[in-house]
């Protein structure tokens, strides 16, 4: 119920960390070379206590706006499309607009990337329903594609706790 039992018998409701939501890429997502894709399935061994997290977003339960730690965890694969990632990208956007992101280009003489994990690990105040998406963009050198996020590998991830 995430009611825990006080010193006195009753029962300590409201804690801070309340609310979790962990969920990890079920299926492969093939990225559009130069096109944002938002993340959609991370439904592989969730843990949602409070029904907020769908795969695609995590939105601020009733009564629960606050402090959250977030972490994204995703990797990009280009080993289908040449094994010649070029840059990527991913958004973190609250109500569709973007509030952090973070991103990898090189030139192109620089070597090639087949590849890559990128993390985001951030403290969010959030208010109740909102909504929480994350937004990918990748390309690769030879032009083939963006790459792809392999599910079922519990590589790309998304982690949302409440902690004030």
């Amino acid at each position: 119920t995430g009611a825990l039992p006080a010193v006195d018998g009753s029962a300590l409701t409201g804690l801070p960390c309340s609310v979790h939501a962990y969920g990890e890429c079920n299926a492969t997502i093939t990225l559009g070379r130069g096109s944002a894709t938002t993340m959609t399935g991370f439904t592989a061994n969730e843990i949602d206590t409070n029904s907020a997290f769908d795969g695609p977003t995590f939105t601020g339960p009733s009564g629960q706006a606050g402090v959250y730690f977030i972490n994204i965890d995703i990797e990009i694969d280009f080993s289908q499309v040449g094994g010649d990632g070029e840059s990527y990208s991913f958004e973190l956007k609250k109500n569709g607009s973007q509030i952090n992101v973070s991103r990898y280009a090189h030139n192109s003489n620089q070597g090639y990337t087949y590849r890559h994990q990128m993390n985001m690990c951030v403290l969010k105040t959030l208010a109740v329903s909102d909504a929480i998406t994350v937004v990918v963009t990748a390309a690769d050198q030879s032009g083939g594609g963006g790459g792809r996020i392999i599910g079922g590998s519990g590589l790309s991830r998304m982690t949302f706790i409440k902690i004030a």
